[in-house]
């Protein structure tokens, strides 16, 4: 769950950017497991336990007999990771190399890797190792291949896009907001000297004075109160600024008006991939074992019961683990709704075929095959259920015509087949997206505590932003002497004070004051990015990590990114 922070404006102007997931009711529905799955998962906690005592005792021989023996199970319940125990065994892998064993880390870390393949934490706790051991070299090439390896997990991959949206938000909204700063320190004087003039006419200057003050600092007082100073002061600045300035300020009130629309849709689809239900379907699919799997899958049914996509989708997981009476009763629901399921029908006759029942299984598959002509899979299957029934010309003919439409395949069934029996079309697995997309539509947040408090909670936020531009085009026309030629020149003139290491080093201010206010906003908005990568981390979503890297890739950012740009200013201050 994302940690949530409020120590600076960025917290309160961004209130969403750190809400965490809702993790939903604690209670959960118990599957009805059949005795044999019910065994294979008692055996593999049994092996994990006999794992850890074999390699507490350095008895490497029993060690693998009892790694072989949970990939004997998971393989029985038609899995291919156990992503829990190999992290486990990655942590077992650090443990041993702080300790100096070298050899039990090494052994900790390869059974990781067969555990679950090509996890990311297996790379940075490789890393971890590295470093301990002072081969940084390796160290830095482990990490970077952690870093690639989370690109291919979907939840981490679509959690990382989330926050590159909100670090654009936040970058878009900080650098908005010090541009508008840096217009009221070069335009500033212009604009309160000609406010303090017209208000000379109706009340004392001291009165006016302390008027202007609270007029343009009332923000303060609010918890958001950099966010809306600026948006009150580019109302004020309007008549003031160049037409591109104007552009900058109309955009940054066009945010403050999507922003919190940005944020609930965040929102809900993170609170949708890190529930239970969303794990679930997301470990069915890469065929992962995990946690409470069956019994978040059933709870994923209660709260979709009508879906053909839910309903595929379990009954798949079910079917792959072995428990053909519960799928075979699900296929049934699903091929009701939808007819012309070509999956559906080939899956439900794999369920009968691994019964014994032959005849069901043929009629199915011929249904699936009818209706979609194109899938091997159906062929194959027929092919094997005409064998089992000794009628091997209709065997002989069905193998033809699915080796017609996908040998390569084909030849990996016929070496699969006398162990797995028959190929499986496992339809609803990749509809995935398509539950998640049912959970979206029908999921409420129940931690309601979770709103924060702000304007941009607030959905009269767009309203609000359009009466904001209202005001400063009515400014605009209103304001006395709101002409460039007007305007007094900067308090200090710090260009003639500091000369080139001023235009380098203050980024946006010295472009503004030459007239190049896209050159100025462009500037403080790149900075404003780089200072704010590595923060994404805090205030944004939290990957789910099992073993967290050392280094974070932001700070890398941040640290290379700075001084590359002060130099690309320096570099370009030279060349003019």
């Amino acid at each position: 769950m994302s940690r949530r922070r409020n120590s600076t404006w960025i917290a309160a102007a961004l209130a969403l950017l750190s809400a965490g997931a809702a993790a939903g009711d604690s209670t959960r529905p118990e599957p009805v497991l059949e005795a044999g799955v019910r065994r294979d998962l008692g055996e593999i906690q049994q092996n994990w336990s006999e794992w850890l005592a074999s390699y507490e005792l350095k008895d490497y021989e029993a060690e693998e007999l009892a790694l072989e023996a949970i990939l004997e199970r998971l393989d029985e319940l038609g899995m291919t990771g156990l992503p829990e125990l190999s992290i486990a065994a990655s942590a077992r892998a650090v443990d041993s190399a702080r300790l100096g064993d070298a050899r039990g880390s090494a052994r900790a870390l390869a059974a990781a890797e067969r555990l679950d393949p090509g996890r990311a934490e297996i790379a940075f706790a490789r890393a971890a190792i590295e470093r301990q051991e002072g081969s940084w070299w390796s160290f830095v090439i482990s990490t970077l291949e952690g870093y690639v390896k989370v690109l291919e997990s979907p939840l981490k991959r679509r959690l990382l896009l989330h926050n590159a949206v909100l670090w654009l938000l936040m970058t878009a909204l900080l650098g908005g907001c010090v541009f508008v700063a840096m217009l009221m320190a070069v335009r500033g004087p212009a604009l309160f000297g000609s406010l303090l003039q017209a208000l000379r006419r109706v009340v004392p200057a001291p009165v006016g004075m302390l008027f202007l003050v609270v007029l343009l600092l009332w923000p303060i007082a609010l918890s958001s109160g950099v966010l809306v100073i600026a948006l009150n002061w580019s109302v004020f600045l309007w008549a003031y600024a160049q037409r591109s300035e104007r552009w900058v300020l109309a955009t940054l009130w066009v945010l403050f008006g999507l922003t919190p629309l940005i944020l609930d849709e965040q929102r809900r689809r993170v609170s949708v991939e890190l529930s239970p239900m969303a794990r679930a379907v997301e470990a069915s699919r890469r065929g992962h074992l995990e946690g409470r799997l069956f019994a978040d899958l059933e709870r994923l049914k209660i709260l979709l019961p009508d879906s053909p996509a839910v309903n595929q989708l379990v009954a798949d997981q079910y079917r792959r683990a072995g428990q053909c009476d519960r799928s075979i009763d699900l296929y049934k629901q699903l091929v009701e709704t939808e007819p012309r399921n070509a999956a559906a029908w080939i899956d439900l006759g794999a369920c009968h075929f691994l019964r014994g029942e032959y005849d069901e299984a043929i009629e199915y598959f011929r249904r699936g095959a009818s209706l979609d002509e194109d899938v091997a899979q159906g062929h194959f299957n027929l092919s094997l259920a005409y064998s089992e029934l000794y009628d091997f010309s209709e065997s002989e003919r069905a193998l033809a015509r699915a080796q017609r439409l996908d040998s390569s395949r084909v030849a990996e069934w016929l070496e699969e087949s006398s162990s797995k029996g028959v190929a499986e079309v496992s339809g609803g697995l990749k509809r995935a997206a398509a539950v998640r997309r049912e959970l979206r539509r029908s999921w409420i947040l129940e931690d309601d505590s979770a709103a924060w408090s702000s304007p941009l909670q607030d959905y009269l936020s767009m309203p609000i932003a359009v009466v904001g531009l209202l005001l400063s085009f009515l400014a605009g026309r209103l304001l006395p002497k709101g002409h460039l030629e007007a305007q007094a020149p900067p308090l200090v003139d710090w260009g003639s004070k500091w000369g080139g290491f001023y235009r380098v080093l203050v980024p946006g201010i010295p472009e503004l004051e030459a007239g190049e206010s896209v050159r100025a906003v462009a500037a403080v908005t790149l900075f404003a990015g780089l200072l704010l990568i590595p923060w994404i981390g805090v205030y944004g979503y939290r990957l789910p990590w099992g073993f967290e890297p050392e280094v974070s890739l932001g700070w890398v950012a941040t640290v290379i990114g700075i001084p590359l740009f002060f130099m690309w200013r320096w570099r370009r201050e030279s060349a003019s």
